[in-house]
């Protein structure tokens, strides 16, 4: 596990409004027990991020359905050892099992991480 990740993004897909999810998302986060460090943005507000790479994934997500980003950039590991790619992997996968989704609903969704070097990996 690389620590240090200072740069988290979780492109997904959800049906629900971006105000319902920003109401729900401290409630999922004290579910899976990590800080709610989180920023939540609809990729279509996401033309250019001030960075190349990261504005052609969100592109390419957009184009493959996605509708939101959720990013963090820190973790209080006094409280737990995972990295911000976990955290907001168990964040996803709960609220992927929350009242946002309906229950055949199929997920979408990919987390990619930027490390201390600048570079961009996925978590699979």
């Amino acid at each position: 596990m690389n620590q240090n990740v200072t740069n988290v993004y979780g492109f997904f897909h959800c049906d629900a409004s971006i105000e319902k999810i920003k109401t729900e998302l401290p409630y999922i986060c004290k579910l899976v027990e990590t800080p709610c460090q989180f920023e939540l943005s609809s990729t279509k507000d996401m033309n250019y991020l001030g960075d190349e790479t990261l504005t052609t994934l969100a592109q390419e997500a957009t184009k493959q359905g996605i509708n939101y980003v959720l990013q963090t950039t820190s973790s209080d590991r006094t409280k737990t050892n995972i990295t911000p790619a976990d955290e907001a992997a168990s964040v996803l996968n709960q609220a992927y099992n929350s009242n946002l989704y309906n229950e055949k609903d199929p997920f979408k969704g990919k987390i990619f991480q930027i490390d201390s070097t600048g570079k961009y990996s996925s978590r699979d």
